[in-house]
């Protein structure tokens, strides 16, 4: 473990270029057509030098709303990047930091976002930020220290086990996907502490922001705030890994299983030789990105994501560019998805399955695409962690997710 403290005070680059000024300016506006950003979170993005933590990167490029890869592994895998400027605005809005904060900060990165941290905590305030990366430490503790944000301790460990000499914090935000809240989270928060972490959820990462409960025997942080989302996962020992399987005998089809998911490939690659199953459901939804389907999805158990990489997998089309929404039939052997077709009116939504169990679990699939179309704009959700062995409450539960430290119980809510 390595750490840094350069001096005691926030600080900002004066006289910079017009050019990088004009770009910086350009990138808030921009976010600010389409986001309502407060006055801290507008003046940290204004006052932020994202050009100096990106050394080597084009200087429009670094205030493009898009993504910058910084560290790969051998196989190409990413292993870190930045997060667009539109999801640090609507995280750090979530965080709700304020002058004074203590902040504790999983995923270094470049170091930006540990800049942002400390503008709005203010010379009052400390943020101390990890990477299980050694070299993206290094790099996010230079920069900081080039750019005069001294109010920053930069720490190479594993994030999972927080770091307790700075503690308690205040806020708590993780930049990488977690699959759990790590017991030294909590520990480590104050009562009153507010968290936003991208949490993964029967398969797909939500961004929560958390607001810390102290009910005995209650959840231990509840969700004021949820949004789909993705990120590259944490590393070391909060990893939750998956695999991208193929199903299709050419490999152009994948499912992307994670761990502890039971799946039988070469049954699926067997299923796909022949014609599937197809269950038409008469749903009609006015948003084919179906918002909240993947909750009641979940239920099921096995939900996993199907993506066609390549022309000629053979399988009827998916919904969504990044993949669309699957469920696995808990013998491994049978898979089903959605689909949809024209019908003059709109977009009906179908399901495709494949494999010995396909008239069971297109049944099942139907039955909670259904109860979503049904139900889903008259409900909220919230999201609430609870302590791994409590009893969970037993009323408008959608799904509850058991963790290796927690358990993830999202409840339904009349709007």
């Amino acid at each position: 473990m390595s750490t840094v403290r350069p001096g005691a005070r926030a600080g900002t680059v004066r006289g910079m270029a017009p050019a990088t000024a004009a770009l910086r300016a350009a990138m808030v506006d921009a976010l600010l057509t389409g986001q309502t950003l407060s006055a801290p979170v507008e003046q940290a993005l204004r006052a932020v030098p994202r050009e100096r933590f990106l050394p080597g990167v084009p200087l429009d490029q670094a205030y493009e709303n898009t993504i910058v890869t910084t560290d790969r592994d051998a196989d190409g895998t990413v292993l870190s990047c930045t997060t667009m400027p539109s999801g640090v605005a609507d995280m750090l809005e979530q965080l709700d930091v304020r002058p004074g904060h203590r902040i504790l900060e999983i995923g270094a990165g470049t170091g930006i976002n540990a800049a942002l941290l400390a503008h709005l905590a203010g010379p009052d305030g400390h943020v101390t930020t990890i990477d299980v990366l050694p070299a993206a430490a290094d790099r996010a503790r230079q920069h900081l220290a080039e750019t005069g944000y001294g109010n920053v301790r930069v720490v190479t460990c594993d994030g999972a086990l927080g770091y307790p000499p700075d503690a308690p914090y205040s806020r708590i935000i993780a930049t990488a996907g977690a699959w759990d809240i790590p017991p030294a989270w909590t520990a480590q928060a104050t009562p009153d502490a507010r968290m936003v972490v991208p949490l993964r959820i029967g398969g797909f990462t939500h961004i929560v922001t958390l607001q810390r409960c102290s009910a005995e025997d209650g959840p231990v942080w509840s969700s004021v705030h949820s949004v789909l989302s993705g990120f590259i996962k944490m590393r070391g020992e909060g990893l939750h890994g998956e695999r991208d399987v193929p199903v299709v005998a050419g490999g152009q089809s994948e499912l992307r299983v994670e761990d502890g998911i039971a799946i039988d490939q070469a049954a699926l690659v067997h299923a796909t030789s022949g014609p599937p199953v197809h269950h038409w459901t008469g749903v009609q939804p006015g948003d084919l990105r179906l918002p909240g389907l993947e909750i009641w999805l979940a239920s099921l158990g096995g939900l996993t994501r199907l993506i066609n990489r390549r022309p000629g997998h053979g399988l009827a089309p998916a919904i969504g560019s990044g993949g669309s929404l699957a469920v696995l039939h808990h013998t491994g052997d049978t898979f089903a998805y959605l689909t949809s077709r024209d019908t003059g009116t709109g977009q009906e939504l179908g399901i495709c399955a494949y494999g010995p169990h396909t008239g069971e679990l297109a049944g099942q699939v139907a039955g909670r695409l259904r109860a979503w179309h049904g139900e889903y704009p008259h409900v909220t959700t919230t999201i609430s962690i609870y302590p791994r062995d409590t009893e969970i409450p037993a009323s408008n539960v959608l799904l509850a997710v058991a963790k290796d430290h927690t358990q993830v119980i999202v409840q339904a809510h009349a709007r």
